[in-house]
């Protein structure tokens, strides 16, 4: 099997079974707990969150870039990375204890927070951004799985009735110290850690003048972890060269981490758990953006570095793809939101349903929001990345901020989308710079198929569910194929790329 396939099986299996099994293990703690417990646990994630961005920021997006694009041994630099992250967590873990316990938080949600908080030390130490890099999704789906798997099974164990908010937190920690254990284990197994170059053939021993005595057709296993060293000098370049996509990753990632804790602040846990049932449901329709996002990067590192002038075409066939399968499934997912909220988490969740509505428009406008930061990651911009980010972030921080407090959960929602599509503007405009951007020739056909099936759906409204569906997904596909919105070279030239 080639390797984009394999890519592309292993991103969407590991996925698909994280999620799900998250997924699951969602429905059970917001029934078991109901809305207010929920809602503190949501504050307890949404603190992790910042913490885990704050830890050396830029990590996730930079340093894959890095890995993806060395062809050298990547081992000292992972140790520096590795090394400076687990110095960084215990400031880290400090400063929430002296925050929380200034401002005076109920014990319940204190306690939720810094239990959760805990679980900064393994994500600090976690390689998962280096296999992202050696595009090994495998491996980086398993340790994903793992970590859910064992976060349910404690989930199952421990958690019995609605005050059982710290259990989850313990459960939590424990999942995430068996992915990072898992990763560190098979990395010390693997025959070489050189980004995309040939392994160290066994007989090989390394000094610093390179290789000796290599023996053609065996491999050598590097059992060793990444060294851990105190290296001021190091993490400063690590900091320069991470910090600027790193500080507009933090901002960006406002959008999840911000609305609990303000929805919180304005409201009350019981709305925290209400807005975060709906963003948890769309959070699952996010499976696209998440699996595009593994695979774009490395693919479009490699275009930006020897393909530059194709490039162009890749983003317009790329975006135009985004439309035609994200925009169908949100518009699904806002006619079933009712009925599938009841399903998933029960009646005590029914008033989420229009939140679920207004965050799907998240969910899109997310998705292109990432064929934009990778385009800007791949081709080195990570200044522009974090001024437009950044700039954008704080607009939604404001947006989200200004309208909970004008208008509750439904204010907070909208705050969500408005700021995620500033984020978009600002961010596609500095691509604009130096890549041509679709026109709106070449999107017109399936955005006319993609506002058919939007009116298809609105004119059902209130009719059966199933023949809501049944004929917006008819009045897409018609005008879809009658205006050829996705001619045979496009569906050829991704048949190429991903098989």
């Amino acid at each position: 099997m080639k390797t984009p396939l394999r890519n592309i099986l292993a991103v969407i299996s590991g996925d698909l079974g994280s999620r799900a099994i998250g997924f699951f293990v969602t429905m059970y703690l917001a029934r078991t707990l109901l809305p207010a417990s929920f809602g503190v646990i949501n504050i307890g994630l949404a603190v992790l969150g910042y913490l885990s961005l704050l830890n050396v920021p830029g990590v996730q997006m930079v340093e894959v870039r890095n890995v993806a694009a060395t062809a050298g041994d990547f081992r000292e630099r992972a140790g520096s990375i590795l090394s400076f992250r687990l110095v960084v967590a215990p400031l880290l873990l400090a400063g929430t204890w002296i925050v929380v316990t200034a401002i005076g938080m109920p014990a319940e949600t204190r306690d939720a927070v810094l239990l959760y908080s805990l679980s900064v030390v393994p994500m600090a130490l976690s390689l998962d951004w280096l296999f992202q890099g050696r595009e090994d999704f495998r491996r980086v789906s398993t340790s994903r799985l793992l970590s859910v798997f064992l976060f349910g099974i404690v989930v199952l164990l421990l958690v019995r009735q609605e005050h059982d908010v710290r259990q989850t937190a313990i459960a939590f920690l424990m999942g995430n110290i068996a992915a990072a254990l898992y990763l560190g284990f098979v990395y010390r197994r693997l025959p070489g850690h050189h980004g995309h170059a040939d392994p160290v053939p066994a007989g090989t021993r390394q000094g610093r003048g390179g290789t000796q005595g290599r023996i053609p057709g065996h491999e050598e296993p590097v059992r060793a972890f990444p060294r851990l060293r105190w290296d001021p000098a190091a993490w400063k370049g690590i900091l320069r060269d991470n910090g600027p996509a790193g500080t507009a990753m933090l901002l960006a990632q406002s959008v999840t981490n911000l609305p609990p804790l303000v929805i919180g602040v304005f409201v009350g846990n019981n709305d925290v758990g209400m807005f975060s049932a709906a963003m948890k449901l769309a959070f699952v329709f996010l499976l696209i953006d998440r699996t595009f996002n593994v695979l774009y990067l490395p693919l479009a590192s490699r275009y930006a570095a020897s393909k530059r002038d194709e490039y162009p075409y890749l983003l317009s066939v790329t975006v135009k793809s985004i439309l035609v399968l994200v925009v169908p499934l949100v518009i699904v997912g806002c006619v079933i939101a009712d009925p599938l909220l009841l399903l998933v988490f029960g009646s005590h969740y029914t008033g989420s349903g229009m939140l679920f509505r207004i965050l799907s428009l998240y969910v899109l406008v997310t998705t292109f929001n990432s064929v934009f930061v990778n385009t800007l990651i791949a081709f080195g911009k990570t200044k522009d990345y974090a001024v437009a980010g950044g700039a954008g972030a704080v607009g939604m921080i404001v947006c989200v901020v200004l309208l909970t407090a004008l208008g509750g959960t439904v204010g907070a929602a909208w705050g969500v989308v408005a700021g995620e599509t500033i984020i978009l503007g600002l961010l596609a405009a500095r691509v604009s710079h130096f890549v041509r951007l679709p026109g709106w020739r070449d999107l017109a056909k399936p955005v006319a198929a993609c506002v058919v099936m939007a009116v298809g759906a609105i004119a059902t409204d209130g009719m059966n569910v199933f023949f809501s569906l049944m004929v917006s997904l008819l009045a897409f596909f018609f005008v879809l194929f009658s205006t050829n919105g996705m001619p045979r070279e496009e569906l050829r030239f991704l048949k190429e790329r991903l098989l």
